[in-house]
């Protein structure tokens, strides 16, 4: 069977969730997308060869989810009164008490949260199949390792999946693996012969079964200027000049493509996912493999998000 879940939430809106297919007759059922501290009720129903079938009406609380989350409130929505504002939002929360994963109702009401502990430069992102929530934890250090863990709704961890030097962004992938943003460090002799410590970046495509290979790589791929010097982030280590940057990635799955913000260089990439070759390098600077006309105006500037809208559209946060 297949059920159905028709919640009230106790708010004047009916929310009809399916649920996981089961031969069960009998059990218990996820109750998702209820806000904290409301009283609530819900009706499961299955659909059979004689039509819907439905369980008695099913009233229940709902508890309070942290007492280190602030309250929030909506201050303005587009909607009139006869509307009511659909969809939720995951993010996540920072606040004096710590950091959390938290999911909210189109009323700006939490109906989930996780704490994140001492996950370091933290990034959450619904999984493909919106049966989990995804939580980046950053590598300490070049050569130490970081996790995406996998949170099941019903809060318990799933799965994790190390990567050694994963930072800032990663994305899953249709066949269970993921792609992820890793430092590399090189020591490099510029024109003067003095040896520096840089700072690059690689893409690399973690397996469902755990391996993982490295499909492109910053100083391979884009011009290093040495006669620069480049700003000492603290990334990498005290003595180490932060070069390329990179710190958004998304994927195409249509064009089997991923695509990279690079914040240091103002620019975007472009790589099949399959051959790792860089299919094109759209620069603020040089215009990369673009032409720009005369306009003076940089489309990509400090950028530190990228989302793919299809068709080599993107939807680019310059910072």
């Amino acid at each position: 069977i297949t059920p159905t879940l028709i919640l009230d939430p106790g708010d004047g809106r009916i929310l009809e969730t399916p649920g996981e297919a089961s031969a069960d007759t009998s059990g218990e059922v996820l109750v998702l997308g209820a806000p904290a501290l409301v009283s609530a009720q819900a009706v499961l129903a299955v659909e059979t060869d004689q039509g819907r079938v439905c369980s008695d009406l099913l009233e229940f609380e709902t508890g309070l989810l942290s007492t280190g989350l602030p309250e929030l409130n909506l201050s303005s929505t587009e909607l009139d009164d006869s509307e009511t504002p659909e969809g939720f939002t995951l993010t996540e929360l920072v606040t004096e008490d710590g950091a959390s994963a938290i999911i909210m109702d189109g009323l700006g009401h939490y109906v989930w949260a996780h704490p994140m502990g001492d996950l370091s430069g933290a990034r959450v992102v619904a999984s493909l199949d919106r049966q989990s929530v995804l939580m980046l934890d950053w590598a300490r250090g070049i050569d130490d390792a970081g996790h995406i863990y996998r949170i099941g709704l019903d809060g318990t961890e799933q799965a994790s999946t190390e990567v050694i030097g994963i930072h800032t962004d990663f994305v899953e992938l249709p066949d269970g693996g993921f792609g992820a943003l890793t430092w590399e460090k090189r020591e490099l002799v510029d024109d003067d012969g003095e040896t520096r410590n840089i700072l690059g970046d690689r893409l690399v495509r973690i397996h469902p079964d755990g391996s993982s290979e490295v499909l492109w790589n910053s100083f391979d791929s884009l011009p290093l200027n040495l006669e620069k010097t480049y700003n000492i982030t603290g990334y990498g280590g005290p003595d180490v000049e932060d070069w390329s940057h990179a710190n958004g990635l998304d994927y195409d799955p249509d064009e089997d493509a991923f695509f990279i913000s690079i914040a240091g260089l103002d620019s975007v990439v472009r790589i099949n996912a399959n051959t790792g070759v860089q299919e094109w390098w759209l620069d603020s600077a040089s215009a990369g493999d673009f032409s720009t006309g005369d306009s003076e105006l940089a489309v990509v500037d400090g950028p530190h998000s990228i989302e793919s809208l299809g068709d080599d559209r993107i939807l680019l946060f310059n910072r």
